[in-house]
């Protein structure tokens, strides 16, 4: 392929700035209006379903839900805590034969106090996922069922 020409612009780099700027800003506007499903009308408001139930149950799964997840992140600090007592010259330092692997009894307790932190966070999900969550389905169909006007069925139109 041929050289373009060097004398035209496109090619005459650091010459003079690059880019162009607007007389006015009536060329940004668009030339047409916008039609009425572009426009930026103010949509109507659909009322929100509150997502959880006030049943007294339910407040008491989440105030243990909240619990179990406070209670295992203050294990898996306790957990790094109990790492830095790790050292052979600590009075910690007893040492486990677990197998073919010695654990120090802070190691261990370490690695005891991590387990229950992942305990603790498996059941909070075990809550949310079993127990609170179809609670909520429930109740959200509730009110969604009670906001919509009954509709008449398919068989009583056909009888009419």
């Amino acid at each position: 392929m041929a050289r373009r020409s060097p004398t035209n612009a496109r090619y005459q780099k650091y010459q003079e700035p690059p880019g162009k700027t607007r007389k006015s800003a009536a060329a940004a506007k668009p030339s047409r209006k916008a039609t009425a499903s572009a426009s930026s009308a103010p949509k109507s408001k659909t009322s929100r379903v509150p997502v959880d139930p006030p049943t007294q149950e339910f407040k008491q799964l989440r105030k243990r839900w909240w619990i179990l997840l406070l209670a295992s992140v203050i294990l898996v600090a306790a957990s790094w805590g109990m790492r830095s007592f790790d050292h052979p010259g600590m009075a910690l330092g007893v040492q486990f034969a677990l197998g073919s692997m010695k654990l120090s009894y802070a190691g261990f307790l370490s690695a005891v106090l991590l387990g229950l932190a992942y305990a603790c966070i498996f059941y909070a999900f075990y809550l949310d996922f079993s127990k609170m969550r179809p609670m909520r389905q429930a109740y959200s169909e509730e009110m969604r069922s009670a906001d919509k006007p009954a509709k008449p069925s398919k068989k009583d139109s056909s009888k009419a």
